[in-house]
């Protein structure tokens, strides 16, 4: 048997506070445990057996926790949750279930790492990210306002949010004294 195969595979379900660890061997679970979110006691765990390969779903905690794994010499990828193949009829989800998957998918080479971005590709997400956002309110905040307007029987003139739009708003008036504050 090949020593890659005799390799010790660990499957991470990550969340914001805990992360369930399973640890397997040719199929047989050595250790299973769920630890606080720290670098450090993972790292700890994941040390006790050179040489593991370390998988965990991509989800919004980032990439920090594979940075710090790769940067120690520990081989450690991300998968998309969207790749990791289910049976049939398998809708149950669990943290204990979900990093045994992965650890045993990982194992047989049944996963598909995705593209780890540098920090600064990923600051650059985030601020394209945080534009998209904040678009997006604006729009809300467009649409409730017309709407409120509809309400009271006040048709907003022209099409586009332009000087004329704006000059029209700031000049209305609502005599109820919570009309005037939700405007």
């Amino acid at each position: 048997m090949s020593e890659d195969r005799r390799a010790v595979v660990v499957g991470l379900d990550v969340h914001k506070s805990s992360v369930r660890l399973a640890a397997v061997r040719d199929g047989e679970l050595l250790r299973e445990t769920t630890l606080g979110y720290d670098h450090e006691q993972l790292l700890a765990e994941v040390r006790a057996w050179p040489g593991a390969r370390v998988c965990q779903e991509a989800g919004p905690t980032g990439f920090g926790l594979h940075r710090a794994l790769v940067a120690v010499g520990v081989d450690s990828v991300i998968v998309a949750p969207g790749l990791v193949p289910l049976r049939p009829g398998d809708r149950v989800k669990t943290d204990k279930r979900d990093a045994r998957r992965l650890a045993g998918l990982h194992a047989a080479g049944l996963l598909t790492e995705i593209f780890i971005p540098t920090p600064e590709h990923e600051a650059l997400r985030d601020l394209v990210r945080a534009r998209e956002d904040a678009r997006l309110d604006r729009m809300r905040a467009r649409h409730r306002l017309g709407k409120f307007c509809l309400r009271h029987e006040r048709q907003m003139p022209t099409t586009c949010w332009g000087i004329t739009r704006r000059a029209w708003l700031a000049r209305q008036d609502f005599s109820l004294p919570g009309q005037q504050q939700a405007f």
